[in-house]
C-alpha cells in the first residue's frame, strides 16, 4: 500500500471513528474502554514493567562489574593493587562466597559418612 493511500486509509478512519464515538451511548463508551484499560493492564503492562525491570538490573550489574574490575594501580614494589571496591566486596561476601565454594564438597561428605554409620 502506498503512503498516501495509508495517510488516507487513516484520516477516513480517524475521522469516521469521532462520529461513532458520538453515536455509542456514554455507558457502552465507557465499558468500551474500561475493557481495554483491563486489558492493557492485564496483558501489557507486565511485559512493559518487566523489561524496564530487567534493562535496570542489568545496567546496575554491569556498572557493579565495571566498578569492582577497574585496576587502581601498582605499589611501590610494581605489584598490581587489588581494587579497593573488589576487596570491601569480598571481605563483605566472603562467608557466602566460601560457603559456596565448600558445601559441594560438604555435602559429599556428610552423604559419605552417613553411609559408613549405616543410616
Amino acid at each position: 500500500m502506498s503512503k498516501e493511500l495509508q495517510t488516507l486509509n487513516e484520516k477516513i478512519a480517524e475521522r469516521i471513528g469521532k462520529d461513532l464515538v458520538d453515536l455509542i451511548p456514554k455507558d457502552q463508551w465507557q465499558s468500551i474502554v474500561d475493557r481495554e484499560i483491563l486489558k492493557f493492564k492485564r496483558d501489557v503492562a507486565p511485559g512493559i514493567i518487566q523489561d524496564l525491570l530487567k534493562e535496570s538490573y542489568i545496567n546496575k550489574a554491569k556498572s557493579t562489574i565495571d566498578r569492582l574490575t577497574m585496576q587502581e594501580g601498582w605499589d611501590s614494589e610494581r605489584q598490581s593493587q587489588i581494587n579497593s571496591e573488589l576487596e570491601k566486596f569480598i571481605g563483605d561476601s566472603a562467608g557466602i562466597i566460601f560457603a559456596g565454594m565448600l558445601s559441594p564438597s560438604i555435602q559429599i561428605v556428610l552423604q559419605d559418612l552417613r553411609g559408613r554409620l549405616g543410616y
